[in-house]
């Protein structure tokens, strides 16, 4: 079975605190990755090609005017969204937030 070389790969990894990239094949493409191992499990990141990045200035939104006032607004509905806790819970529903699902 795969168990061992699975097992060994991870525990050789978080020892090194090293991440290993690999190659792999999805929806027919060869595809590049990333592995990591986070809590018991190996992760798998994937990463682009060249091709396949898009150029950000076409994300960009056409350019506006903004107030100090505004910007002042933005900065304290931040600091009244931030929390220290990951562990914390939505004020308004009590659930878990959407990342520690």
């Amino acid at each position: 079975m795969a168990a061992k070389p699975y097992k060994l790969l991870r525990q050789g990894l978080a020892r090194s605190a090293k991440v290993a990239v690999a190659k792999y094949a999805w929806s027919g493409r060869e595809r590049l990755g990333l592995l990591r191992v986070r809590d018991d499990v190996i992760v798998l990141h994937a990463m682009r090609w060249p091709d396949e990045i898009r150029d950000p200035a076409e994300l960009l939104p056409p350019p506006v005017e903004i107030s100090q006032e505004e910007i002042d607004g933005a900065m304290a509905l931040m600091d009244t969204m931030t929390g220290e806790d990951l562990e914390a819970r939505s004020s308004a529903t009590g659930t878990p937030m959407p990342w520690r699902r």
